[in-house]
């Protein structure tokens, strides 16, 4: 994979994981690697959600484009929904999401991206790349 890469919280309760301290960036080597595990796992330890911890995710570290959000749930009604929209502090600031059914085309998947209010950052807004 190589570096950089980010550390992020696995838990299946805590949603909002850098509340928490549940993610780290920019991370260089392996070393620093484990002391993000250790340091994610005590912060939760003083917190007493230790046991909220699955584990982490290790993923390459991108600094470029917009950060969005993908996830699914199932509605009792509905089945299977996929979500889509900005991601990180944007979600929850302006709640710019949109959910589908699933399963999606590639027709439906375009359009669930386009669907939000924000679609012009994903493309070529003020010339920044798609």
């Amino acid at each position: 994979m190589g570096f950089p890469v980010v550390v992020k919280l696995g838990s299946a309760t805590i949603t909002h994981k850098s509340d928490v301290g549940g993610v780290r960036l920019g991370l260089r080597n392996e070393a620093e690697v484990r002391e993000a595990f250790t340091a994610i796992s005590s912060t939760l330890t003083q917190l007493g959600k230790r046991a909220e911890m699955s584990g982490v995710t290790v993923q390459p570290m991108v600094t470029d484009g917009v950060e969005t959000i993908v996830g699914m749930t199932r509605d009792a009604s509905f089945g299977p929904l996929l979500l889509f929209g900005l991601g990180g502090v944007q979600v929850e600031l302006m709640k710019d999401v949109i959910f589908r059914a699933s399963p999606l085309t590639d027709l439906d998947a375009q359009q669930t991206m386009r669907g939000i209010r924000g679609a012009a950052l994903l493309t070529c807004y003020l010339g920044a790349q798609p």
